[in-house]
């Protein structure tokens, strides 16, 4: 499914008349690796992390750079329990692995709440469906075609989450 998460995802931006680029590269397991792998800035990268929030998923998007909030995320949207998906259901459910999530919630079909700084930027840099594929995308497009809920959702602090919320401990 990596390869058709890739297919759909150029797909729809080549039908919307996106501005990107497709890079191949070898496989980056973290952000700081993307970013050096790519020759891009750490704030340009899109990081997408998928979770469980109570009965549901949602993809939270933010720049690489900075960590994801769950705390605040949960009270303002009255979840008690938010947590990362697991690796084995990431790979189960949409055969992607940790790190390879595009931060298109439409492509998965869960809801995308993006921070609202990453918007601010001009292009966005991401991996598409693999570790060792990614697109620059203009944020104006992204915007456009996915229609992100933006809100604050990250710190100004390195990190991807809390480790209370990778475990599933109450925040």
């Amino acid at each position: 499914m990596a390869d058709i998460i890739l297919q759909k995802l150029l797909a729809l931006l080549t039908a919307h008349h996106a501005d990107y680029q497709v890079l191949h590269h070898p496989p980056a397991r973290t952000s700081e690796e993307a970013a050096l792998i790519r020759g891009t800035p750490m704030t340009m990268g899109a990081k997408a992390l998928l979770f469980q929030a109570d009965d549901h998923e949602i993809l939270l998007v933010a720049q690489a750079h900075r960590r994801i909030e769950t705390r605040r995320f949960k009270r303002q949207h009255h979840i008690r329990d938010l947590h990362l998906v697991s690796p084995e259901i990431l790979l189960e459910r949409y055969s992607l692995e940790i790190g390879a999530v595009p931060p298109f919630g439409s492509l998965l079909d869960v809801p995308t709440y993006v921070d609202n700084r990453l918007l601010a930027l001009s292009k966005i840099v991401f991996n598409a469906g693999s570790r060792s594929t990614s697109v620059i995308l203009a944020t104006a497009d992204y915007q456009a075609i996915e229609h992100p809920l933006a809100e604050r959702l990250a710190s100004d602090d390195a990190g991807d989450v809390t480790v209370a919320s990778i475990h599933g401990a109450p925040q």
